[in-house]
């Protein structure tokens, strides 16, 4: 079996490296070591374990632009993700934090390829690469299970703490505060972020979560 020929319209996007930015390139395969050599966008070349590898396969091609799984496009003025199904590609709705909610539209390639020509059509980035962009922050608030807490990002070993949210003062004692961590990696924030487990909400979401709880 040629693995690079089934790898051939594909790429590659590599989990837990900080060093690769962007999608790469498979330049050759090493099956009983469970490693690839992958290419960045730089030239750049990586030896990654194939567990850190997410293959995303070329939905299409339209001139000078390839487009592949989990690539978000800007259609309309609006955001979708878009993926393969048989002869037709399909549009799923996706909010500013590039969380899927819903199916849209389906469209045929050769429909894809008028929009695009005709600028109704615009390649935002794929979602993997603009999700991790995204864990550059420090801390930012999310729901998670029906709660609030507080995401904070630790950077330097790739983990998320989510900390329950409360308002200290709504509290007669710091001691009857209620403590809840859990812990994540960046993968799984991701994942959960992608999967609408975790939701980042507003701070007016948060105000308005407080008071529901009957701290103000």
């Amino acid at each position: 079996m040629d693995l690079l020929k089934e790898f051939k319209d594909c790429l590659v996007y590599v989990k837990n490296n900080s060093e690769i930015a962007n999608l790469c390139a498979i330049h050759s395969v090493y099956l009983q070591a469970n490693k690839a050599v992958v290419i960045d966008s730089h030239g750049e070349s990586f030896t990654v374990n194939f567990d850190d590898m997410i293959i995303l396969k070329r939905i299409i091609e339209v001139d000078d632009a390839e487009f592949y799984e989990n690539d978000i496009v800007k259609c309309d003025g609006e955001l979708y993700l878009i993926s393969r199904d048989g002869k037709e590609i399909d549009f799923y709705h996706i909010n500013e934090h590039f969380e899927k909610k819903s199916y849209s539209f389906t469209i045929n390639d050769e429909h894809f390829r008028y929009r695009y020509c005709d600028g109704r059509i615009k390649y935002v980035g794929n979602l993997f690469v603009l999700k991790e962009k995204q864990q550059d922050f420090n801390i930012k608030v999310v729901k998670y299970n029906d709660e609030m807490y507080y995401a904070c990002n630790n950077k330097e070993i790739n983990e998320v703490d989510l900390i329950k949210a409360v308002v200290v003062y709504a509290y007669g004692k710091l001691n009857d505060v209620e403590y809840k961590r859990v812990t994540l990696t960046h993968e799984q924030f991701v994942k959960l972020l992608s999967n609408n487990v975790i939701v980042e909400v507003t701070p007016n979401e948060l105000y308005e979560y407080f008071k529901e709880k009957g701290y103000f």
